[in-house]
């Protein structure tokens, strides 16, 4: 026992430990810890680069779709261009042709009274080779489950004789059907175009769409 736990009957305190961690190890390990940040950081804008650029190729990839698409468009608008001139130029021959048209009929149709639609269309038949033609513009488009169907009414078919089934057409603005008739026509000839179920049916069923008058 030293002196002091003699002289007070107490053991002595130990002497007091270092501190770990000295003012100069901290300055020592300062360049580490600020390269460990900047390599954090390196790593962060890395990631943030990688992401912008898979964004901007993705953007890339939608461009090029949306300029594959504008030139199908272009190409569907060119077609539709080249049609209806195929069609005034076979109008065209067929006006300078020695044809009578005094046999051809026209018959234009409407909607119902009271029918909320901006549908119209004509029905032009020639009774020489008992053929014609339905050209429909702003017709609605049916539902998949339903097609239209275009119905010819005279003293011999009171009840209606099926011509056509044809479903409306998204894409353009008017449809044309062309029809045949198996026999020549009675008098009083009127024409219906009717709303039916897919495929049509074999007599009138559905509601009037367009009716001639």
């Amino acid at each position: 026992m030293n002196d002091e736990t003699r002289e007070n009957g107490l053991p002595a305190k130990p002497p007091l430990a270092k501190s770990g961690t000295e003012p100069g190890d901290l300055l020592a390990r300062l360049p580490w810890v600020a390269a460990a940040c900047f390599a954090l950081f390196a790593g962060l804008m890395s990631a943030a680069y990688l992401a912008l650029r898979a964004e901007v190729a993705a953007l890339r990839d939608q461009a090029a779709l949306a300029e594959i698409q504008s030139k199908i468009l272009r190409q569907q608008i060119e077609a539709e261009h080249i049609l209806s001139a195929r069609r005034m130029a076979d109008l065209t021959s067929d006006l300078q042709g020695p044809r009578d048209f005094g046999q051809l009929q026209v018959f234009p149709l409407a909607p119902p009274a009271g029918a909320v639609s901006k549908s119209c269309a004509v029905v032009v038949r020639d009774q020489d080779r008992q053929v014609g033609e339905l050209v429909v513009s702003a017709l609605p488009v049916l539902a998949s489950d339903q097609s239209y169907q275009l119905w010819l009414f005279d003293s011999e078919h009171p009840a209606g004789i099926s011509l056509a089934v044809f479903a409306g057409d998204s894409d353009s603005n008017y449809v044309c059907v062309s029809f045949k008739l198996d026999r020549p026509g009675a008098t009083g000839a009127g024409f219906k175009v009717t709303s039916e179920r897919k495929g049509g049916a074999s007599v009138p069923e559905g509601p009037v769409v367009l009716a001639s008058h």
